[in-house]
């Protein structure tokens, strides 16, 4: 190396430090990050991707509490609404599933801690079943009026849902109060599923959701009894008599029915009588006429023996 290359090395070493020293004095220091932690104590645990043929069974965790971390900037303003935390039920069997919390938040955010950060979901199969349903009155009509039994337009409905549910739901019962009523009515009530101790089962469904019922109210008629003696007595026999306390029963219909109708006939069968005995004798009214009173009547058959 020669004296003028000496120079030439000289002269490059303090143009590069006063370049850096330029470059240095420009540059604007780095600002530290400010990194904030929030904590969110209830957010919404969604269940997704359920098998079709699967129901849970009995409750899970419906909030977890989620801690995050970001930019003071990027919190502000991020509510529990704009984070989504979930359990994917995508190809699981039935029994018991230990799952993991999943969580999805905007960007900028990290998640720092989840808790609870697994669950259990209990899986169970879907069961369908029919079941009756009634109506119950409760109260008694206007004075002089009667309840015929009343006619429900669904008679069973179909419950829908998990196995352990499904079994814990009784037959429906529409409750009708009828207390006062001297008219017939009609109505729809909405069916709701009940255990044994009157306890709403949320997790069913129930198709149809209502069903529509008819409670008939009738007017009440007296109408007299009258006996008459079929078939032919013993031999000897000359004649044959029938008395009974009862002369009167009470039945209800239609107001137009009751119109047409002025006794109430018994046919007692009087084949092979050869003495005198007390019988009970059903009281039979027409179709669409409801009896009020005993269903039954005893009679005295008097008997008048020949020389």
């Amino acid at each position: 190396m020669n004296r003028r290359d000496i120079g030439t090395h000289v002269l490059a070493l303090g143009l590069a430090l006063v370049l850096w020293f330029y470059v240095q004095s420009t540059q604007v220091p780095a600002q530290p990050i400010d990194l904030q932690v929030k904590r969110f104590g209830a957010v919404t645990l969604e269940v997704r991707n359920r098998p079709a043929d699967l129901e849970l069974a009995g409750d899970i965790v419906g909030t977890v509490a989620l801690t995050v971390r970001a930019p003071a900037e990027v919190l502000t303003g991020v509510t529990a609404r704009d984070l989504m935390v979930y359990i994917d039920l995508r190809g699981l069997r039935a029994g018991s599933n230990q799952l993991a919390v999943r969580v999805d938040v905007p960007a900028g955010i990290a998640v720092v801690g989840v808790s609870p950060a697994r669950v259990e979901v209990i899986l169970e199969p879907v069961l369908a079943v029919n079941l009756p349903v009634s109506l119950v009155l409760r109260g008694a009509p206007a004075q002089g009026y009667f309840a015929a039994p009343g006619v429900v337009g669904e008679a069973t409905v179909t419950v829908v849902g998990g196995r352990t549910a499904v079994e814990q739901v009784l037959p429906p019962i529409i409750e009708v109060d009828i207390t006062g009523l001297n008219a017939t009515i009609a109505n729809s009530r909405e069916i709701v599923a009940r255990d044994s101790l009157g306890r709403v089962v949320p997790t069913v469904t129930i198709n149809p959701p209502s069903v529509q019922f008819v409670q008939p109210i009738y007017p009440i008629k007296i109408l007299p009894l009258r006996f008459v003696a079929v078939g032919t007595a013993a031999p000897g026999v000359q004649s044959v008599r029938i008395e009974s306390v009862t002369t009167v029963v009470e039945v209800a219909a239609p107001a137009d029915i009751l119109a047409g109708l002025t006794e109430i006939l018994i046919e007692v069968d009087m084949a092979g009588i050869a003495e005198e005995q007390v019988r009970e004798s059903a009281v039979v009214v027409p179709a669409g006429v409801f009896l009020v009173s005993s269903p039954t009547v005893n009679l005295m058959i008097l008997v008048t023996r020949g020389p």
